[in-house]
């Protein structure tokens, strides 16, 4: 059970995380920039777009490892809630 409730907490943390309006904020910020910079890439700057493509990647992996963590913890609460009630019985 304390793996379980370790994984409960990251998950609130993660959850609390992705549901502010900063998260949200930081990332459209981000992600406007890396598009700006792409846009203003000249044509033969094939390196600098890369680049740009690149810390696309880990923004999406950044998030999708986050929104990961909350899924693993409904996961933990649903096992939590299962162990309880098997002892309940």
């Amino acid at each position: 059970m304390p793996n379980l409730e370790a994984e409960l907490s990251r998950a609130h943390e993660a959850d609390r995380l992705i549901r502010s309006p900063l998260w949200d904020e930081a990332w459209a910020l981000y992600e406007e920039k890396l598009l700006n910079a792409w846009k203003s890439s000249g044509a033969q700057d094939e390196k600098s777009r890369e680049k740009i493509w690149l810390a696309y990647q880990v923004c999406q992996k950044v998030k999708s490892h986050i929104t990961s963590i909350v899924v693993t913890g409904k996961l933990a609460q649903k096992q939590v809630e299962e162990l309880n009630e098997r002892s309940s019985r």
